[in-house]
């Protein structure tokens, strides 16, 4: 992969052309699109250094940006799109590979490429020399931005599905896939042909899934998970909240954490394991933080989340 249209963009604008020597910010000598040696010598930019012409200097960032996208291809061990490679070649050109080799934005993005807190990350490395300069914000702003974009380019909506295996009764199992990919084990209610309020799995069925970011549980995930939480995902097909479906309504159905069926109360609860012998979950905290970050950048992307309950309960007692 090497750094296309956007990314070229980005860094001239933010380097500027300067076809005489001169001190950046950092007090070292630069040249051209932010040059700081010669790419075809290797030799380093000095202020004595005659001009050169703007055909040398986009020679000289196609050049140097040769060793940013290795670094980048070297040290990305997940799957980026174009842009995501772009933002990352700009932040390094910038910052140095050092930079990026250390930062917790390629910690974040080599445990999940799209977790929101990425913007976030980008926007950390605004200073020089101790101060924060105007210029280093946009950039990183654009840098985030652009790393982003690419999802309004994909309309497919990200497609969770639960199959419910077991119902004790009491506490339904399931397991949870994410695009046809296993992601966790889920606990629920168990299932009624009447509704007890509180005690009861919401029916088979497609569903769409949002962030709601009202409410206690919005309040108490933000302050529990303020690095990840953008909202809720709560599950609903009607206004206010609410799923209907085989004649049962339900309000407030949400993704969140919790072991038993104690903690559901019709919400739909992740854990990283399951016990068969008495119902219960296991690293449900480890699960909701591995699998909230998947959902939530779709849905800040713009993009569409659907969820599906099947019933596959060959353990039903």
């Amino acid at each position: 992969m090497k750094t296309k249209k956007n990314g070229l963009e980005l860094i001239k604008q933010y380097e500027g052309l300067e076809l005489a020597p001169y001190l950046c910010p950092a007090n070292v000598p630069t040249i051209g699109y932010g040059a700081t040696y010669y790419g075809t010598t290797n030799k380093k930019v000095k202020l004595s250094d005659p001009k050169i012409t703007k055909k040398y200097a986009d020679e000289l960032l196609k050049g140097m940006l040769t060793s940013y996208e290795d670094g980048v291809r070297r040290y990305v061990q997940k799957k980026i799109n174009q842009n995501q490679f772009d933002a990352l070649v700009s932040f390094a050109y910038n910052l140095g590979l050092g930079a990026l080799k250390s930062s917790t934005l390629l910690k974040k993005i080599n445990v999940n490429p799209n977790d929101p807190d990425i913007k976030n990350q980008f926007k950390r490395w605004v200073k020089s020399g101790g101060k924060t300069l105007q210029g280093l914000v946009k950039r990183r702003n654009e840098e985030a931005e652009l790393y982003f974009s690419g999802f309004k380019n994909n309309v497919a909506p990200m497609r969770l599905t639960v199959k419910r295996f077991a119902d004790d009764g009491d506490t339904t199992l399931g397991v949870l896939y994410v695009d046809g990919v296993f992601e966790c084990f889920t606990v629920e209610d168990e299932e009624r042909a009447i509704k007890k309020s509180g005690e009861t799995r919401v029916p088979n069925g497609t569903y769409d899934v949002s962030f709601r970011k009202e409410g206690s549980f919005h309040a108490k995930y933000s302050g529990r998970y303020p690095s990840i939480h953008q909202g809720m995902l709560c599950i609903s097909n009607a206004p206010a909240w609410k799923l209907e479906n085989n004649g049962l309504s339900f309000q407030y159905i949400l993704i969140h954490t919790g072991n038993t069926d104690e903690h559901t109360k019709g919400c739909l609860l992740v854990n990283d394991s399951i016990s068969g012998a008495n119902f219960t979950g296991g690293s449900s905290v480890d699960a909701y933080k591995d699998f909230y970050p998947k959902v939530a950048a779709v849905l800040e992307a713009g993009k569409k989340v659907i969820i599906t309950y099947t019933d596959i309960e060959d353990g039903k007692k």
